[in-house]
């Protein structure tokens, strides 16, 4: 794992090294994918091949391919952005949902509408309320 330590890489030089290490894996350039993995995690950042993502212990993270990601937002903070976005929703104040939206997806949160779910990368989810109101589930496991 990576060290006790965040990261003093970027987010863009992290990228540029996951992306270096991608072309090494394509060309079946094992000893070389594996120095620049090592490399990585001694500047405290942990590589998931299953998941595609890289992470630092601050919790910054990102793809192999695309723009790294932002932490994860806390549950009451998520919880109100959705609150919010359906209360702009229900106004029909589209633009400004959509911009809820794309905050949340930086956050690794995706937005099921058709199911009126939400869920994070990191595992946490809920259910969307239609119009926005603030509901509190009493229901447990």
């Amino acid at each position: 794992t990576a060290g006790p330590f965040e990261s003093s890489l970027s987010d863009m030089e992290i990228q540029l090294k996951v992306e270096e290490r991608e072309e090494a894996r394509r060309a079946k350039e094992w000893e070389k994918s594996n120095l620049l993995r090592d490399e990585l995690r001694a500047c405290g950042v942990e590589l998931s091949d299953k998941d595609s993502m890289w992470r630092t212990l601050s919790g910054r993270q990102g793809m192999y391919q695309g723009q790294p990601r932002a932490p994860t937002l806390p549950g009451s903070t998520i919880h109100s952005l959705i609150v919010e976005r359906e209360r702009l929703r229900e106004s029909k104040e589209y633009e400004a949902a959509d911009m809820i939206r794309a905050r949340l997806a930086q956050h690794g949160v995706e937005i099921f509408d058709g199911e009126r779910l939400w869920r994070t990368t990191d595992g946490q989810q809920g259910v969307i309320i239609t119009g926005g109101h603030e509901v509190a589930c009493l229901l447990t496991d």
